[in-house]
């Protein structure tokens, strides 16, 4: 089990620094788009690690397979944003569904190897 620990203790250090990189918080929502890098898998507490007083949080990220388009909450925080969740959902799910678009765009008109 050692032996697996220092790899895996590696990847979560440079999900940590890829996030702090990459987050953009703003009225209690956290989004970050991590799509283009190899974080498949990432631990979804890091957002609210590095940014506690944020409620939810919106991502995009992908995988050699899929697009994902994610949201979440926190329990751990009474305070909400402006608006109610639904209507917070329905928003960015406008923002990030282009993005995730692009992707599967992109990767099905991309040579196959």
């Amino acid at each position: 089990m050692a032996k697996h620990l220092g790899p895996l203790l590696e990847r979560h250090r440079r999900s940590i620094e890829v996030l702090r990189e990459r987050i953009e918080a703003r009225d209690g929502v956290i989004f970050f788009d991590v799509s283009d890098m190899d974080l498949e898998g990432y631990n979804k507490f890091i957002p609210y690690l590095l940014h506690p007083e944020s409620v939810y949080s919106v991502s995009v990220s992908a995988s050699a397979l899929r697009a994902k388009f994610r949201w979440g909450r926190t329990r751990g925080i009474r305070r909400r944003p402006i608006g109610t969740w639904l209507h917070l959902r329905k928003n960015l799910a406008r923002r990030a569904s282009a993005r995730v678009g692009y992707l599967l765009r992109a990767r099905r008109s991309a040579p196959c190897a």
